[in-house]
């Protein structure tokens, strides 16, 4: 997986009976898909998604695959290229748990072969040019579904609520032609996309009591009305400030305004105070107090010069040791003078000029 594999499948694979799992996603495979991966009689994963794959899966490609158990096919194009071909009678030799299958032309009509899969958990067959409605053969597999996704293709019919989902469940059914009412569907949904169908009639009110765990919500692009509430493209409703805030009481509102009326001017006044006490205090004590001035400007001078001087010492240091002569050098005993700052013997640096 996540390789940089290129080129298609060898027929030989066919030769590897032991094989259990076969991941070949995210590469730049390409090619068709060899009759001979049905021979694998132990393969429980297969997992070629995110390839270019192109040309024709039939009944023989599936045919021995006895133990197969996850099944992923996912083209890395939305151009579909890759076509599947069975008859509407073949019943699969495997009972899969996982299927994801994304811009493979499974249709146009339902998958027939799905009939006898009734221990799915996973189900994702988008972008597949499906159309019609699903069977409700299917909706009577007692399926628990962690994921639910037919996406992307020409569903038309009602949406069941008697669907089952284990906890935390995905459903994706946007992008068809579902009609009828809004499903209300199991408590453990938590994500819930049916944007882009032809829903109608109102939002259930109590839709958030009847799914508790829904995180991720997109019921846009449907015929819904009855909710006079809803605001928002596409309706006609807009979202502006000013009817958001029209719910608040009018009490709440005057306190509000009455609370920024007094806030705003001691905000301000406390800034000009801070800056009188502040600078003034300061500069008003030098000002006025001669002694004080002096002294401050003589320690100015004099934290000067120490820094000049630590300076000119650590360039010395540094000159000494570019040079390789550190103790041929000639010394100097330092007395130096800066303003009101004088070097005592004690305080000589030697240097090596």
């Amino acid at each position: 997986m996540g390789n940089s594999f290129s080129g298609s499948i060898p027929e030989s694979i066919g030769n590897l009976s032991s094989l259990k799992e076969f991941y070949l996603s995210e590469n730049g495979m390409r090619g068709t898909i060899p009759v001979s991966l049905g021979q694998l009689s132990s393969l429980v994963v297969l997992d070629i998604k995110n390839n270019q794959w192109e040309g024709i899966i039939t009944e023989a490609h599936l045919s021995n695959l006895t133990s197969l158990k996850q099944l992923s096919i996912v083209l890395t194009s939305s151009n579909i290229t890759l076509i599947f071909n069975v008859s509407s009678d073949w019943i699969p030799p495997f009972k899969l748990t996982y299927l994801n299958l994304k811009s493979c032309q499974v249709g146009p009509r339902f998958p027939n072969w799905l009939r006898n899969q009734n221990e799915l958990k996973y189900v994702a067959v988008w972008h597949a040019k499906i159309s019609g409605a699903i069977p409700n053969w299917f909706w009577k597999l007692n399926l628990v579904l962690d994921v639910l996704d037919f996406s992307y293709n020409q569903l038309t019919g009602t949406v069941p609520t008697t669907i089952t989902f284990s906890d935390q469940a995905i459903v994706f059914l946007n992008y068809n032609r579902f009609t009828g009412p809004l499903p209300v569907l199991s408590s453990n949904v938590s994500s819930f996309h049916l944007d882009n169908n032809l829903f109608s009639g109102p939002i259930p009110e109590d839709i958030g009591e009847q799914m508790p765990l829904l995180t991720d919500v997109d019921l846009s692009f449907n015929s819904l009305n009855g909710n006079p509430a809803l605001c928002g493209s596409p309706l006609p409703n807009s979202c502006n400030k000013e009817k958001e805030t029209s719910h608040f009481p009018s009490s709440q509102k005057k306190d509000d305004e009455d609370e920024d009326f007094y806030a705003k001017p001691l905000f301000y006044s406390s800034i000009v105070l801070g800056f009188v006490l502040g600078f003034w205090g300061v500069c008003g004590t030098l000002i006025v107090k001669n002694s004080w001035r002096v002294a401050y400007f003589r320690f100015v001078d004099d934290m000067k010069d120490r820094l000049l001087l630590v300076v000119s010492l650590r360039l010395a240091r540094l000159r000494r040791l570019a040079q390789g002569e550190g103790n041929q050098g000639s010394l100097f005993l330092i007395s130096m003078t800066y303003g009101s700052m004088t070097m005592t013997p004690t305080d000589a640096k030697v240097l090596d000029m």
